[in-house]
């Protein structure tokens, strides 16, 4: 491993601009030392998510105090990973809740489906995708998962009780369509 000096020492040329490159060893090793700058790229981090080596510069690693710890390659990796913990699933479902709850949302939201229900062609398609999927075992194992899962969060549970949208989803036709077959 490189020392500091060697590492300030070489330095590559892009346009005007300086560019270091530093591996994420010496990164760890010399964290305090760099200063939060686009230009200083950190080569081979391994990603918590998949584990794929990628780059970063050092102001993006410094961004996030709160998953510090976590280092991703992508967006996708990273919801895998923090999407999945119950804290999120808490403050999300919260902040949610307060944003759809709005006048302003709702009407925006039922305006959508409306539009939505005018072209004949794409209500029919995508009435036939949800039976479809609703026929599926597995589809029905998972939903039976989760709703087990959110019926043990006391905020998901006051939400589907307090707010009518428990069963207001769910049209009859699908009943129908399930229990006929």
């Amino acid at each position: 491993m490189r020392t500091l000096e060697e590492i300030e020492n070489e330095f590559t040329m892009n346009g005007t601009h300086k560019i270091w490159m530093i591996s994420y060893e010496e990164y760890k090793t010399y964290n305090m030392e760099f200063p939060k700058s686009r230009s200083r790229i950190i080569y081979d981090i391994p990603c918590c998510s998949c584990g794929k080596l990628f780059k970063r510069n050092v102001k993006s690693l410094k961004r996030s105090k709160k998953y510090s710890d976590f280092l991703f390659c992508s967006s996708k990796c990273s919801s895998a990973v923090i999407c999945k913990t119950d804290e999120w699933r808490n403050t999300n479902s919260i902040a949610q809740l307060k944003i759809q709850g709005t006048k302003e949302q709702k009407e925006k939201n039922r305006q959508g489906v409306l539009r939505s229900r005018q072209n004949e062609e794409n209500y029919i398609k995508w009435i036939t995708g949800v039976r479809k999927n609703a026929q599926s075992e597995v589809w029905r194992e998972n939903l039976s998962k989760a709703l087990k899962r959110r019926w043990k969060n006391p905020v998901e549970r006051d939400k589907m009780l307090n707010n009518g949208r428990f069963y207001t989803a769910i049209h009859g036709d699908f009943f129908q369509n399930l229990v006929g077959k």
